[in-house]
Parts: C-alpha cells; sequence; structure tokens
C-alpha cells in the first residue's frame, strides 16, 4: 500500500507540474495574444478533468504509466463526465463548507484576540481555542476522507460504465 500511494501520489505530481509548466509557457509566449491567454486558462480545467479517470485508470491497470494513458482517458471525457464531475465537485464542496468553517472560527479567534487584548490574555483563552481547533481539524479531517472516497467511488463507477474491457468481458462471457 505504501509504494501504490507513493506512486500516486507522484502520479498526480507529474500531471499537476507538467500543466502548470505547460500553462506557464504559453502564458509567457503569448501574453500578447488574447487565443493564448485563453488557451491558458483553459488547460487548468482540462487537468482538472483528466486527474480523476487517471487516478481511476492507475488502480485499474496497476500501473505508473496508466496516468498517462492520455487516448483512453480523454476517449471517456463526455459531457455525461463533466456533467458528472460538476455534481461530484459541488457537493463535494457543500459538505466542507461547515468543516472549514468550524476550522476557521478558532483560528480569527486565537488571531483577533492576540491583537486586541494582548499576550496575556491569549495565553489564557488559548487551551480552549485549541481545543475547538483541535476538534474542527478532527471533524475537516474525517469529513474530508469521506468527500474523497464519495467523489472517487463516482469517478471508479464512471470509468467502469465506459470502460471498453468491460464491454469485451461481457461479449466473452455470452
Amino acid at each position: 500500500m505504501l509504494k501504490n500511494g507513493v506512486v500516486f501520489t507522484l502520479g498526480i505530481a507529474v500531471i499537476a507540474v507538467f500543466g502548470s509548466i505547460l500553462q506557464n509557457i504559453i502564458t509567457y509566449i503569448g501574453n500578447d495574444s488574447m487565443v493564448l491567454i485563453v488557451l491558458s486558462m483553459v488547460i487548468q480545467p482540462i487537468i482538472s478533468l483528466y486527474i480523476p479517470l487517471s487516478v481511476v485508470n492507475f488502480a485499474h491497470e496497476d500501473n505508473f504509466g496508466a496516468f498517462f494513458d492520455i487516448p483512453k482517458i480523454f476517449k471517456m471525457v463526455s459531457f455525461e463526465y463533466l456533467g458528472m464531475f460538476i455534481v461530484v465537485s459541488i457537493i463535494s464542496m457543500l459538505l466542507m463548507i461547515i468543516p472549514m468553517i468550524l476550522l476557521i472560527f478558532p483560528l480569527i479567534g486565537f488571531f483577533g484576540m492576540n491583537m486586541y487584548t494582548g499576550p496575556k490574555m491569549l495565553f489564557m483563552a488559548s487551551p480552549l481555542l485549541l481545543v475547538v481547533a483541535l476538534f474542527a481539524f478532527i471533524v475537516f479531517s474525517i469529513v474530508a476522507v469521506y468527500v474523497s472516497f464519495y467523489s472517487y467511488r463516482a469517478y471508479t463507477n464512471y470509468f467502469i460504465s465506459k470502460s471498453p474491457e468491460k464491454i469485451v468481458d461481457f461479449n466473452q462471457e455470452l
């Protein structure tokens, strides 16, 4: 599992870094051309759509090269996938709003108290803020894990429904 986790992280990092480098090169080259600037802005959403399917493809094939099977992955991108991606993103954001608010309020309280009351009052109130921040961080972490499970389950179900291997296996069974 550790090896797969490292390969998983490395694959996503390579794709993200490549996308950022490509975006910066296009922006640098086309600083006067509106077409290149728009192309540069389109790269990030394309990478965002590409990563979930590449991760599922990696899990399916158990091979680092599966992250970069560009023709197979782009063949699976459709309006159905775009709709599912948008719905999953909206649901994920909605589920993360409350934990993020729970996490932000103790930080605002901590820094706000330091500004208005001085360090003496801060040290008396910080244990309570620390407990609240720790609780908020735990809630945030748990919700983030479940949101990640939910989203990758949705991407995996889509991948399986569009996978050409599934159709070939099904025809062979008949």
